[in-house]
């Protein structure tokens, strides 16, 4: 560990041993309630931690998929990062491609 991270993890330490003083100093009369209510807050902390290391695994499943309408229509959603994707047929193997909306010419 360098001395910046050592530095930096004992700051944040210190500022989480700062916070949570004064929130049991604050509710030492009902210690009890005070305990589970830093223990929500921890847990709701560990749970928005866990959901943002998990996005680009279960974005997939929650992005929409391209879908078909009538005829020879095709809807394809734009994705999160402002682009759209399709996937399509080349000799059998999907392939992802890159739809272009201001494009003059198309060029495979």
């Amino acid at each position: 560990m360098s001395e910046y991270e050592f530095g930096r993890l004992a700051y944040l330490v210190l500022l989480g041993v700062a916070v949570g003083g004064y929130f049991f100093a604050q509710g030492r009369e009902n210690l009890g309630k005070t305990a589970q209510q830093a223990m929500l807050w921890g847990l709701i902390f560990i749970g928005l931690i866990g959901g943002y290391g998990l996005w680009n695994d279960i974005r997939d499943d929650v992005a929409p998929r391209q879908s078909y309408m009538s005829g020879d229509t095709v809807e394809i959603p734009r994705s999160f990062d402002g682009h759209y994707y399709v996937v399509l047929l080349v000799n059998n193997e999907p392939i992802r491609f890159v739809v272009d909306t201001g494009a003059t010419d198309i060029v495979l």
